[in-house]
Formats: structure tokens, sequence, C-alpha cells
């Protein structure tokens, strides 16, 4: 039986696509594990610090510097990221509304009493968007702030 002529190239081009799929989306989701990781580490450092004092006044939570810490640790791990430290206080948006390629980072203290840390938003993904891999990052720390009575 005689191979028909273009047979080779339609069976490469049909092998090539589910190739770079599984390539693409292995890489996608190591990376976006690793940024994960990261952004976990980074949000609790943050609320390490949040429950801390804020410079000035000792009954109040360094929110400011939580957001700080938390754009210090997960920057250099968001590959091609861009870090929004929002002001102590603001609330971040959700992941969805984040443009792709950035995260906010937001400290505020919540009706409760407790300090919210959060990092949220859509990291920079090196995989074409016709692939389907838009990964979210939506990670949070709630702490009890120290207060010191006189």
């Amino acid at each position: 039986m005689e191979a028909a002529p273009g047979q080779a190239t339609v069976e490469f081009a049909m092998v090539i696509a589910v190739f770079l799929l599984l390539l693409f989306g292995g890489l996608s989701a190591s990376l976006y594990t690793v940024e994960r990781g990261a952004a976990v580490t980074a949000v609790a450092a943050g609320a390490r610090v949040a429950a801390g004092s804020a410079p000035g006044n000792p009954n109040a939570p360094n929110v400011d510097g939580a957001t700080n810490e938390v754009g210090r640790l997960a920057g250099p791990a968001l590959f091609g990221t861009r870090v929004n430290r929002l002001p102590g206080g603001a609330s971040c948006r959700q992941p969805a509304q984040v443009p792709a390629g950035e995260v906010d980072v937001c400290a505020r203290l919540n009706p409760n009493g407790m300090v919210d840390v959060e990092l949220r938003g859509r990291p920079a993904n090196p995989v074409p968007p016709a692939f389907g891999f838009d990964w979210l990052l939506d990670v949070g720390a709630e702490i009890e702030p120290v207060t010191f009575k006189p």
C-alpha cells in the first residue's frame, strides 16, 4: 500500500499540536506552582509584619509595612509580573479584574479587628493565551494584631 502525498505532513501537524499542548501545559503548571509557593510564603511574612505595631503607634497594625514586605519577597519570584503595592487600608481588586501580568498586594484592618493581607492577580505566563492557561493567584492571610495597654 502506498502512502498518499502529504500524509506525513498531516500526521506531523496532528502530533506536534498535542506535543506543544503538553509541553506548554507542563511548563505553565510548574511555573505557577513555584509562583504560588512564593506568594504563600510572602503573604505569611507580610501577616507577621502586620501583626506588629505601626511606626509611631504601638496599638495600630503595620499594614504599610506588610504590603512592602509581601512585595519585597514576592517580586523576585513572580517572573515578569508587576507587583502593585496598594496603600495600607486599601482593598485588592478581584483576581479576574487585575490585568494579565500584574498582581495587587494589600493589607487592611477588617471590622472584626483582624488584619487581612492579600496577594491577588494574574501572574505573567510565557504560554500563549490560545492554549488556555490563564492562572489566577488569590492568596490571603488573616492575623490578630498585637496591641499594648498602658
